[in-house]
């Protein structure tokens, strides 16, 4: 159950959006259920709310989406240089150059999240919005068409494709033993 799973993972971030006084504005449709590893969406889940919270400033507002067969995370105050936007997905890869290992991440987050979906077979993308960025998953059937491309902001993303090459040991990834 997706949306039981969303659920839960906001409430993780509670206290951290209360400390940010961070807005959580939750639209989830009740009992979503997809076929997948419960544990590794639950990482997805957990990489892309937290990575909302983390890079959203003072008195944001963070939106989590789950409508039909579409996840969508939008955080505002905060924009991605479009180059970064590229290489967000990349192993290893910071927006912010300053941050290292002991300052927060290691820059596998996304790209943890990434392998994840690409195992699913799950399209996505991450966009700037007029607010903030926006982070969206399609749980369908792998297609996408142009009205939905639109409506998601997906038309001309540079990660609103299907990636086959990922590494086949998802247990390392999932950071469980």
């Amino acid at each position: 159950d997706i949306s039981q799973m969303l659920r839960k993972v906001c409430q993780q971030f509670r206290g951290r959006m209360e400390d940010k006084q961070i807005e959580l504005r939750m639209d989830i449709q009740p009992e979503y259920h997809y076929q997948g590893d419960r544990r590794l969406m639950e990482k997805v889940f957990t990489n892309v709310i937290g990575n909302a919270v983390a890079y959203s400033p003072v008195g944001a507002v963070i939106t989590v989406i789950q409508k039909d067969e579409v996840f969508s995370v939008e955080n505002t105050g905060v924009h991605i240089a479009e180059e970064d936007l590229e290489r967000i997905f990349t192993p290893f890869y910071r927006v912010d150059k300053s941050r290292n290992r002991n300052s927060g991440g290691s820059g596998l987050g996304l790209y943890i999240t990434k392998t994840i979906l690409d195992h699913h077979e799950i399209i996505h993308n991450m966009v700037n919005t007029e607010n903030g960025v926006k982070f969206t998953a399609f749980f369908g059937d792998g297609t996408i068409n142009s009205y939905e491309k639109k409506r998601w902001g997906v038309a001309n993303s540079y990660h609103a494709q299907r990636f086959m090459d990922f590494p086949t040991d998802l247990e390392a990834l999932s950071g469980e033993d």
